[in-house]
């Protein structure tokens, strides 16, 4: 690989994949590019993001919404993007989508912390009927990318490290879950010996019921056998 390839590669890896997107322009331009890079290798993206983000007014979710068959036709004649009459077509329909998801969820991000966290396979489902181009490694690479699914970077990875810092949602459900996990162990233990059993499974039976987090009780009770007072 030449020392450019490298750089481009490099800048990419070590500055954007795996770092959460705060912004929604930000986000759909990386859904965008995701899409564009079905069926070519992700170099020819990177070499064309400039180009990319001049004929798709820097990705303003607005602007492209708007987009006539004129702006159609204009993409399609561009050679410094990816003329693709499905892949363009893509891009205007998932923004005008992405426009509908801000009025209804405050921005594009809610949403997809609104949906957090799914596996790969459910997180392609939604896609799928939700937007237009979202094929199963599309979906990964694009959640992967914006820090929703693992496996961005190795643990191994000089980058791995910088990334947790930047509070990944992939990190921050497994983070929430050990506490979850610790605080209902605390609990069962301290409780183990103070209260009535009935009453024990009265308050495990609440927290279920008002608390969806606390699934992982019954594996706590396993762990700590309820001892009747």
């Amino acid at each position: 690989m030449s020392g450019d390839k490298q750089a481009l590669h490099k800048a990419y890896h070590d500055k954007l994949y795996g770092f959460p997107i705060h912004d929604d322009n930000e986000l759909f331009c990386r859904l965008v590019l995701e899409i564009n890079q079905a069926g070519l290798s992700w170099e020819t993206i990177l070499k064309k993001e400039t180009t990319f983000r001049k004929a798709y007014d820097n990705f303003n979710i607005q602007i492209v919404a708007a987009y006539a068959e004129s702006d159609r036709e204009r993409l399609l004649a561009d050679a410094g993007i990816i003329r693709n009459r499905l892949k363009v077509n893509a891009a205007i329909e998932n923004a005008k989508t992405i426009l509908r998801l801000q009025q209804e969820h405050g921005s594009f991000l809610k949403w997809l912390e609104h949906h957090h966290p799914k596996t790969k396979e459910e997180w392609v489902r939604v896609f799928k009927k939700t937007f237009k181009f979202t094929g199963g490694e599309i979906v990964n690479e694009f959640l992967m990318s914006i820090g929703f699914l693992e496996g961005a970077h190795t643990s191994g990875c000089a980058i791995h490290k910088a990334v947790l810092k930047s509070k990944p949602m992939w990190h921050q459900s497994i983070t929430t879950e050990k506490s979850i996990n610790k605080k209902t162990s605390t609990f069962l233990i301290i409780t183990r010996f103070l209260i009535p059993q009935s009453l024990l499974w009265s308050v495990i039976f609440y927290r279920l019921l008002y608390s969806p987090h606390t699934y992982h009780a019954p594996q706590a009770i396993q762990e700590y056998p309820i001892r009747v007072v």
